[in-house]
């Protein structure tokens, strides 16, 4: 079958070593998908790309495959984390989206979190990308992060006044995020008087979890 035998090939030109870079590097100029799937896999397993590839060149490939390739050899990198991190982020297929996402240190960026905030709502997103979404989003720091996560959570009713959502895990994300990195404002601590005396138990325990973490 094609995809094993272009595993095969991947495995036994990994086996020659570094050696075989430069000579597969001729190759892929022109290289169709399938091929350069393969190519980039041995990069991958090589942790080195040949000299006269760019695989920043590679990572806004047509080929779903492709890109993903290219990109977690740039994500790896010092110098190259920051960009590879907003081009992935931007990227339309999730799977390349979510690498992004899990490559943020512990402080997103300013522009991956604009791009992240304006994300949020595309119906291809699942639940769980969505929370992991939140708390990298929150861990900007921004006033644009926390008026965005206080928009997610509470419900402003003219006469009852702000109200929780009801506590899906984006909104439970979302609290924990607020308690988390803006503790000090006003809005968390609104959050953590809702939940307190609200009915949902779930609030509660990701308040109360998140406020001892961070004493």
């Amino acid at each position: 079958r094609p995809a094993d035998d272009g595993a095969l090939l991947s495995e036994l030109l990994s086996r020659v070593g570094r050696d075989a870079l430069e000579p597969l590097g001729g190759h892929l100029a022109g290289a169709p998908p399938r091929l350069l799937r393969h190519l980039l896999a041995v990069f991958d397993q090589l942790d080195a790309w040949p000299s006269q590839a760019d695989p920043s060149y590679y990572a806004t490939h047509p080929d779903v495959v492709v890109r993903r390739e290219a990109l977690k050899f740039l994500l790896k990198r010092d110098a190259t984390r920051a960009s590879a991190t907003l081009t992935a982020v931007r990227d339309r297929e999730v799977s390349i989206l979510g690498l992004g996402i899990g490559h943020v240190d512990s402080t997103c960026p300013v522009d991956v979190a604009t791009v992240l905030m304006s994300r949020y709502a595309e119906p291809e997103l699942t639940p769980d990308v969505r929370v992991e979404l939140i708390r990298v989003v929150a861990s900007s720091g921004t006033g644009e992060a926390q008026a965005w996560l206080g928009a997610l959570l509470l419900s402003r009713r003219w006469i009852l006044g702000p109200r929780l959502r009801p506590p899906t895990p984006e909104c439970i994300a979302a609290a924990a995020a607020l308690v988390g990195h803006f503790r000090a404002s006003p809005l968390a601590q609104q959050v953590v008087a809702l939940a307190q005396r609200g009915p949902a138990v779930e609030y509660r325990r990701a308040v109360y979890r998140t406020a001892r973490g961070a004493a």
